[in-house]
Order: structure tokens, then sequence, then C-alpha cells
């Protein structure tokens, strides 16, 4: 698979569908695993793209962590602070097999540490337990939940009477948002930029207009049309640097380029634990490939399918011997395209 690998991306992790596979069943299926169920089923769904967005993911994560901290039972002659930290590492080296860690997973990872490593030695182990399961369900209600819900409302300020809002990809955030614009009386009309090979934007419009919202669907590819009806621009973020670049779904920052182009404010909805002191310029020192086959066999209309209009492209075929595929995750937006940051504490 090295042979694959795009040179300038060479540096970041590549997805090996082989490697993962055998790590995964190796983690699952050996007698001498100290993994918990409840690990080895998220590392599953991250490998197998059943679970998607930052909040997602670190919900799903601390979770799994809280089941993990009820059932542990401390080995004579060991502490809990030490023994359940060692097998959190197993756990998280686990997860990070399965899927690179986001950046709002690892600050939450650096919060449950923290809070193992400090457990009092005197405490009987079904209190320490109980105390660490509550500290991290603070962290669920006031650093994720609360935190959206705030988000939300701040945002919701900014939407007037006959705006046309647009959006690029699906975030959990700002579909919050639009539901709450609706649900608050106010008339808008919202547009979603979509791109390959998630198509993400599909199941948000069915949502959307389920809940009577008025919506527009259009790709990537068309943004610069469509992008002179927007009066606002609203994303969602994986998360934000130190230098104040934001990093979200791979073509945001196109999107955010072609709205300062057309004097459209960029909007961008984000938690203070997605924030990290990392300073970054680009998309290429800092990345994550998925799985290139999504590339390869693109989703197509069932109109295109009976027209015989599926198109693959395979690595593997004799006359496309030098094809590389390469599906970036994320894209990086310099400060100068983002108007806003919404965050829970205020407006940046």
């Amino acid at each position: 698979e090295a042979e694959r690998q795009v040179a300038l991306f060479a540096h970041l992790p590549q997805y090996e569908a082989a490697a993962l596979r055998t790590s995964l069943l190796s983690a699952c299926l050996s007698s001498k695993s100290t993994l918990h169920p409840a690990i080895t089923r998220l590392g599953l769904q991250f490998s197998q793209g059943l679970l998607t967005g930052a909040n997602a993911r670190c919900e799903a994560m601390l979770g799994a962590f809280q089941e993990m901290v009820r059932d542990y039972k401390t080995p004579p002659e060991k502490t809990l602070g030490r023994d359940l930290s060692t097998r959190l590492k197993h756990a998280i080296d686990f997860l990070a097999a399965c899927r690179p860690l986001s950046v709002s997973m690892g600050n939450a990872i650096k919060y449950v540490k923290k809070l193992v490593v400090a457990s009092p030695l005197h405490l009987p182990e079904s209190e320490a337990k109980a105390e660490l399961v509550r500290q991290i369900d603070w962290f669920l209600t006031e650093k994720i939940a609360m935190a959206r819900r705030a988000v939300v409302e701040l945002a919701l300020g900014k939407i007037r009477d006959g705006d046309v809002l647009l959006t690029f990809a699906w975030s959990d955030v700002v579909e919050e948002v639009f539901v709450a614009a609706h649900e608050a009386g106010k008339q808008f009309r919202v547009v979603l930029v979509d791109s390959s090979p998630k198509l993400e934007c599909q199941g948000f419009t069915k949502r959307l207009l389920q809940r009577g919202l008025h919506v527009s669907y259009c790709h990537v590819t068309a943004v610069s049309y469509i992008m002179r009806e927007a009066t606002k621009v609203f994303i969602g973020a994986a998360y934000v640097c130190a230098n104040g670049t934001v990093v979200s779904r791979n073509g945001a920052a196109a999107v955010a380029m072609v709205a300062r182009s057309c004097s459209v404010p960029v909007m961008v909805c984000c938690e203070t634990y997605k924030f990290h002191e990392r300073v970054q310029l680009d998309a290429i020192t800092s990345n994550e490939l998925a799985n290139p086959s999504d590339l390869a066999t693109p989703a197509v209309s069932k109109h295109a399918r009976n027209a015989g209009g599926r198109y693959d492209l395979n690595p593997d075929d004799p006359k496309l011997g030098s094809l590389r595929l390469l599906n970036l995750c994320y894209d990086a937006m310099p400060p100068e395209f983002v108007t806003m940051i919404v965050t829970e504490v205020g407006m940046l």
C-alpha cells in the first residue's frame, strides 16, 4: 500500500484497510486482551465510519470510558490510579488505531487522564469510581451539551427575517441553529452545499424539509453561483487553532473564500473544548486521510445506474497503474476568511 501513497501527504497516518482489520481482529479475539467491550464496540464503529462528527465521537468515547470505569476492579497489590491509567492508555491506543483521534477527543482524554491520576488513594474503590463517572458526566454536560445549546442561542441572534443562510456539509450545531430559528418563527431560507464522497447534506436536507424549512440543495461546484443569493454563511468546525485558523470539513475553505469574495459574512459555530494551542497555516502538515475506496466507487443516482453511468476507479486495474487516490478529511480556513466564531462564552 506504500506504493499508492501521495508523496505530499506521506507524513500523515495512512489509511491501510488490511492493517486495520488485523488490529481489530487481534484486539477483539485475543484472550489476553484487557479492552472493555464498550471500547471494542466503539472502535469498530469508528473504523466503519458509523460515527462521524467531533461532538458525536467525543460523546461516544466518554460514554465508553464511563462504562469502563463502572466495570473496573482494581487487581490485588495495585492502585486504581495507576492501573486504570494503564488500561485507559491501551483503550486510547486502540481507538487511535481504528481512526485518528480528533482534537476534541484529545482535549477530553487529557481531562479524563488528569482525573484518573489525581484519584485520592484513601477513597474506597466504589466511591472513587462513582466520582470519576460523575466528573466525566460533568464534562459531557457542561463542555458539550450545554455549550452547544449556548452556541445555538448566540447564533440565533444573528438570523433575521428574509435571510438566506448557506452552510457546507453537515454539522450538528448548525442543524440545531436552523431548527431553533425555524421554531422561533423566523422566516428564512437555507442553502445546503454538499460534496462527495459522503454527500452528508442529502440526509440533512430531508430532516430540514420534514420540519417545514425552505431548503435549496446544490453541489460545491455550484457554490460561486448560489453564493450570490446568500446573506450569511454558517459552518461547523472540527477545531480552532491558536492563530485563528479554523479546521473544518474538506471543501469548507473554498466555500469561505467564495463567501469573502462576495462580501458574505462567514460565522463558525464551535464550542471552546475544540480549541487547540496548535498553530496551523495549511491543511497539509496536519490532516486525516480517509478511506480512498470512497473515491473509487462513488455513489451515483438511481437514474445514472440504470443508464450505465456508474464509474469505478480501481487502482488495481492495470490500465490505471499510476493512479493515486487521496481522500482528505479536513480543510484549513485562514482567519481572514472567517468573520466571526460563535462560542458558548461569546462571539470572537
